[in-house]
């Protein structure tokens, strides 16, 4: 389903809620309060003083703006206030709720606000005191013949940029051009990864991966549910689950950061982004700008999902497949199969048949019967280099191919050979026996100088199953562990374990470790290990640099080499598998399991060059908001504040609008208002905290919600930064398909302002169009409704009220029988949005 909104209060923030509560705080207004005011007030505008009062909603912000004025003696029963006919009921209800006359005036179709011939002519013949500014869906209306008009006609200015939070016009936040400006606060919420951190999960197919969260990003964007990632529970268990959107964005203004934990596990995260720690038995989310070196972050002990076991190797459907099958040859085969090939006499095929009787091979496209004693081999290939076709996935085998992931190498695609020490004689011809046991081959040893012993099997087909069917490709910096090895047991997974370590690491009585010029393989190690419960830590064993190889060459560039060292392991003669198994127990001094989880020790934490324009990732994951990710694996947390907002640059009108807010008591004021107050009014000092100095309303706030609203306070710029990425997107794709329905010119914006709307607006030629268009979105499951109110002055409320000024109706008529709006918020993809306007293409 593509939503018009998404949920963007994540655990990690009820989470800390809960904590807060815990310390059994103040919950009606307070302090919080206060200090959300303050951030949102330098937030909608850095560069000047802006007073802002928090309560309860964007409607009560509405209703005290203009109560204010009233109260301010600005406004008196029976006063006009013009009000656009695109608007919403709370701009309207207060009007007449206080014994205003509400002038509704009609909308242009270029950015939705007033009809400027209509609003002249009502200023002209009704001389309003006051208007309400509703920018529609994030549109900026003409901000300079506004305020020309309010000037002139001295008419107090209300902004009500509820739909429009972030939405600049001529470099300037909208909400900052009138006396009071009113917003309903829904806050995004955006905390991500680097586009190259490495995500453990399962893909459509079932096969276990581990790939950078951009390319997971790119593959299931618009199909999120076919994958699964590995999250915990409260109890530290780890499980499979499904996200429900996988995000992108940019960088923006964030910093990016690295944290580096005790065994080199690393990730690169935004600020705002949370990992997890312990908080006694329980286990909470910090942000990476909350972290200290001191702290301890929960990494997994153990990854114990279930993944499907798979005992054999289906070689042969790989050979049949439509690129490859007339690639191969069989011996070995039911006779019955070359029987039933009977071609007509005198054709090609006639005499291949005598051929492959002759020589008793057939091609593999002629294979009908599964004959276990059936052997395979690329065409031209002696029949003694042929080879079974079928493998059970068993230790020698994972040990053979671990030895290869260690030492192996291609020769073209001809030959594979393992390289060793001339004194690893016992790997040398545990590699020999090996190749005959499973392909039924004889591996040859040459010794190569006095240093390296060199077994090569010379066969095209064994290279294939390696390098095509295993997927193991050349280079050692593009090695990575065959996917079947995610997919057998653990016995298994153990065995090829066992020959990466003997082949190309070092195992004594100091020390067992794996070295490779891949960190994706060393990284691959690393989620193998923590699979069988196997603790290690990654080094970079040598660092990046130019090398001479020998005397009279040219030097080449060397990537490094990285390592895996196994925690607390002494091998001596032992047997390495023996060992294993003791150590999945072991644990780390000072470190204690909670579930599947451990705590390791913060050992860095740095600021990452990383291009601004750059997107971040991250994963919206349901119930328990968290996936596990980073090179080795980490702990990390994926990705509303309902209440309003009134600001206001006049300190008498914000003094007012806080007594207005809490009852009319002049508790929240300034020492000098009070003090007047209590002389006016010849109040003692004993009664004025309840005395009533204005008729009020109770429409505060509580420190719970400003509490949320702090921790979303600084995602709110990625948030508009995302919204106006989806506006442009719409635009660019309506305009692509030539769609026929009208779209917002924005011809008072400039190129650097932003769109923030929490929809996008379209109006459609007629109202059978929009009923044609409705039927398909509701059918593609994409919710929508209509533009806003459509005609306010049409609505049931508005017939029955008296009295009443209409000027004009043409355009909102319109709008209100063919107007709509469409999904706009954070989690949205460009896929979504290419989803939604492909139900506007006529067929």
């Amino acid at each position: 389903m593509v939503k018009l909104a998404e949920d963007t209060i994540g655990k990690d923030d009820m989470d800390a809620l809960s904590d807060w509560l815990k310390t059994y705080p103040k919950l009606t207004k307070g302090k919080l309060t206060e200090e959300f005011e303050e951030a949102y007030s330098k937030w909608i505008s850095p560069d000047k003083k802006v007073y802002s009062v928090f309560c309860n909603s964007g409607s009560s912000a509405i209703l005290l703006s203009i109560y204010n004025e009233i109260a301010l003696g600005n406004l008196k029963e029976g006063d006009k206030v013009l009000v656009p006919s695109v608007c919403w009921i709370t701009d309207i209800s207060p009007i007449i709720q206080f014994g205003l006359v509400p002038v509704v005036v009609d909308v242009n179709l270029n950015d939705l606000s007033y009809q400027y011939e209509q609003l002249i002519t009502a200023c002209k013949k009704h001389n309003p005191k006051a208007m309400i500014l509703v920018s529609v869906l994030g549109i900026p209306p003409n901000m300079k013949d506004i305020l020309a008009v309010c000037d002139a006609y001295k008419m107090t200015l209300i902004e009500d940029i509820c739909e429009s939070l972030g939405t600049t016009a001529k470099g300037k936040k909208l909400g900052t051009f009138g006396k009071y400006s009113i917003t309903s606060l829904y806050f995004g919420h955006h905390m991500s990864c680097s586009k190259s951190t490495p995500i453990p999960y399962i893909d459509h197919n079932g096969q276990f991966r581990i790939e950078p969260i951009n390319e997971i990003y790119t593959n299931y964007h618009d199909a999120p549910e076919k994958i699964r990632l590995i999250s915990f529970k409260a109890d530290g268990s780890t499980y499979l689950s499904s996200p429900t959107n996988i995000i992108r964005h940019k960088l923006n203004k964030k910093e990016l950061i690295k944290i580096t934990t005790k065994g080199n596990r690393e990730v690169e995260i935004t600020s705002d982004h949370s990992v997890f720690k312990r908080n006694e038995n329980a286990i909470e989310s910090i942000s990476g700008d909350e972290l200290q070196l001191k702290d301890k972050i929960l990494t997994p002990f153990k990854i114990n999902v279930p993944i499907e076991i798979k005992d054999n190797l289906d070689f042969l459907t790989f050979c049949k497949n439509e690129n490859n099958i007339h690639r191969f040859f069989a011996i070995d085969y039911d006779l019955q199969d070359i029987i039933n090939f009977k071609p007509k006499w005198g054709t090609k095929d006639y005499k291949r048949k005598e051929n492959y009787l002759r020589r008793k091979t057939i091609p593999l496209s002629l294979v009908k019967s599964e004959s276990k004693e059936l052997k395979i081999a690329l065409v031209k290939t002696p029949r003694n280099h042929y080879i079974p076709y079928e493998y059970k996935v068993t230790p020698e085998l994972c040990r053979l191919i671990g030895y290869f992931i260690a030492e192996g190498s291609f020769k073209e695609a001809t030959s594979v050979s393992f390289s060793f020490n001339i004194t690893e004689t016992e790997y040398v011809k545990d590699v020999v026996d090996l190749c005959k046991h499973i392909f039924g081959i004889n591996a040859v040893v040459r010794n190569r100088n006095n240093n390296c012993s060199v077994v090569t099997i010379e066969n095209a087909t064994i290279c294939v199953f390696f390098k095509e069917f295993l997927g193991i490709k050349s280079g050692s910096l593009n090695l990575r562990i065959p996917d079947f090895i995610w997919h057998t047991n653990q016995v298994n997974q153990k065995e090829f374990l066992y020959g990466c370590f003997l082949g190309d690491g070092t195992i004594d009585s100091t020390r067992v470790e794996f070295a490779s010029g891949s960190k994706l393989l060393i990284n691959d190690i690393s989620y193998l290990c923590s699979m069988l419960g196997i603790r290690g830590s990654v080094g970079l064993k040598t660092k990046p640099q130019w090398v001479t190889i020998a005397k009279n060459r040219n030097p080449s560039y060397s990537n490094g080499v990285w390592s895996f060292r196994l925690y607390n392991l002494n091998f001596e003669n032992a047997d390495f598998a023996v060992k294993i198994e003791k150590h999945t127990s072991a644990l780390l001094p000072n470190s204690e399991l909670i579930g599947d989880l451990h705590e390791l020790s913060l050992t860095k934490k740095e600021v990452v060059n990383y291009d601004l324009d750059e997107y971040v990732y991250d994963f919206s994951v349901p119930t328990d908001e968290n996936f596990i990710g980073g090179w080795q694996p980490i702990c990390l947390h994926n990705s509303s504040i309902e209440g309003g907002m009134v600001s206001t640059k006049d300190f008498k009108a914000y003094e007012v609008l806080k007594m207005l807010r809490s009852h009319g008591w002049n508790r929240d004021v300034s020492d000098e208002t009070k003090s007047a107050l209590r002389e006016k009014y010849g109040v003692d000092k004993f009664n004025d905290m309840y005395t009533f100095y204005y008729p009020s309303f109770n429409v505060r706030s509580t420190d719970l919600q400003a509490f949320i609203g702090l921790r979303q306070m600084d995602k709110l710029d990625m948030f508009v930064e995302k919204r106006n990425e989806n506006y442009q997107t719409y635009l660019n794709k309506f305009k692509e398909l030539n769609i026929d329905v009208w779209l917002p010119k924005n011809v008072y914006y400039q190129l650097e302002d932003k769109i923030s709307n929490l929809g996008f607006p379209i109006i459609f030629r007629s109202k059978e169009h929009r009923q044609t268009v409705s039927e398909r979105l509701a059918n593609a499951n994409i919710e929508h409704r209509p533009l806003i109110s459509g005609d306010i002055s049409k609505h049931p409320f508005f017939l029955n009220y008296e009295p009443k000024i209409v000027m004009g109706d043409s355009n909102s008529s319109f709008i209100h029988d063919c107007g709509m709006y469409l999904p706009n918020h954070a989690s949205l993809t460009d896929k979504d949005i290419e989803t939604v306007v492909r139900c506007f293409v006529v067929y």
